[in-house]
């Protein structure tokens, strides 16, 4: 059955663009990769030096925390605080009121009823502190576990995982706009933050909730995590459907997914209605990551969402689809041709993640935010939003233009 009477009232998307949907339009109208040569963590050897990189003047942490939390700024990592830029530009998008962003005012919704789903990746820790701690605990070249008890963990501050545990971002989400309803945090890869967005949908549409934030955020360019790209071989310069990696990025976003009786209600514009969802898991995902043409998981993931919004293949404009470089890409564009019909670089196929890269964990919530955004543009009436991750989970949405 379709999702009944849920929608999305505001996108507070950021990356390389900057910050705002206003920011992401442009930088989707101009449809130019946003990739430059990383200002830091150069010379590491890797496949590629190129990253997309948040402009450190679009996000001023300050700002978007209020002076009562700020001795918490302390304990934030970059995706902490790109999770509460891209949630205050979503809650101000959708002319919601909180405790923050509206201190003299009544907050809307009920902080009651007020939820929070974020997917979020394993946030590496900074290489300068932790490496101080390591060398203590590794004169010799390799870690003395005695010495890294008694010396090593005294160099780190007494709070220092709270930096980088994966709740965190959801955490400090709803401790600063005082969101009290259903809260979880999804760590699926670049999947996660479009696995939040379908369990928004079901908290609002069994009626737990009358809003949640949604979405999330990661920073893949972090040296550690770069390495990690590099050595599984999935870094490059992200060329869609073509395998040759992805361009590592900072970001990802936040939606407002909110009750069509709540919107109503309080006369806010919705951009767009969610009306099918799906999620699932490729069944030949191996450790390297290659996944056959043919998995079938693909297909199966598109269709179901189709299938729960009670359309089929010919009633979609238009796909927008991650094509993230994770060793996939030639399945994901597979299972489109064999749905579809259509192969790139047809126009009905999007692939936003060429503009702004791989955001990890931040990148399924960025797929989602351009595809509201061509709805609103009335480029289209009806999209499949589609993501896959490096872990082989999938995510599906099937978003419709506001009557």
């Amino acid at each position: 059955m379709p999702l009944q009477n849920v929608v999305i009232t505001g996108i507070g998307p950021v990356g390389a663009f900057g910050l705002g949907a206003d920011a992401l339009t442009s930088a989707l109208q101009a449809d130019t990769p946003l990739a430059q040569p990383a200002a830091k963590n150069a010379g590491l050897g890797l496949a590629t030096e190129m990253a997309c990189e948040i402009p450190a003047d679009s996000v001023k942490i300050r700002d978007v925390v209020p002076k009562s939390h700020r001795k918490a700024i302390k304990v934030m990592c970059p995706d902490i605080e790109s999770a509460l830029a891209a949630t205050d530009a979503a809650i101000r998008h959708a002319n919601l009121r909180t405790t923050t962003t509206h201190p003299d005012e009544a907050p809307i919704p009920d902080p009651l009823r007020l939820g929070c789903q974020l997917g979020a990746g394993l946030i590496a820790a900074d290489v300068e502190e932790l490496g101080g701690a390591m060398k203590v605990a590794a004169p010799e070249g390799s870690v003395d576990v005695q010495l890294w008890g008694s010396e090593g963990m005294e160099r780190l501050t007494p709070l220092w995982m709270l930096k980088y545990l994966p709740n965190m971002p959801a955490c400090h989400v709803t401790i600063v706009h005082g969101a009290q309803g259903p809260s979880n945090t999804m760590t699926c890869g670049e999947t996660g933050s479009m696995l939040a967005i379908t369990e928004a949908a079901r908290v609002v549409e069994r009626g737990d909730a009358d809003a949640c934030l949604a979405g999330g955020t990661e920073d893949r360019i972090h040296p550690v995590q770069r390495l990690r790209q590099h050595l599984s071989e999935r870094l490059g310069e992200g060329v869609p459907f073509q395998d040759t990696g992805a361009t590592p990025a900072q970001g990802g976003a936040v939606l407002i997914v909110e009750s069509l009786e709540h919107a109503a209600d309080r006369n806010a514009k919705v951009l767009a209605r969610i009306t099918g969802i799906a999620g699932g898991q490729s069944p030949h995902c191996s450790r390297d990551g290659v996944v056959p043409k043919d998995d079938p998981s693909f297909a199966s993931v598109m269709e179901r969402a189709m299938e729960d919004a009670g359309v089929s293949a010919q009633d979609i404009d238009e796909v927008i689809t991650s094509a993230s470089g994770v060793n996939s890409d030639h399945a994901e564009e597979h299972a489109i041709a064999s749905i579809f019909g259509w192969s790139a670089p047809d126009p009905r196929i999007t692939t936003p993640a060429k503009v702004f890269g791989n955001c990890g964990a931040g990148l399924g919530a960025l797929v989602a935010s351009a595809a509201v955004l061509r709805l609103t543009q009335g480029n289209a009436q009806r999209v499949l939003a589609f993501v896959t991750g490096q872990g082989g989970q999938h995510a599906a949405l099937v978003l419709e233009a506001s009557a």
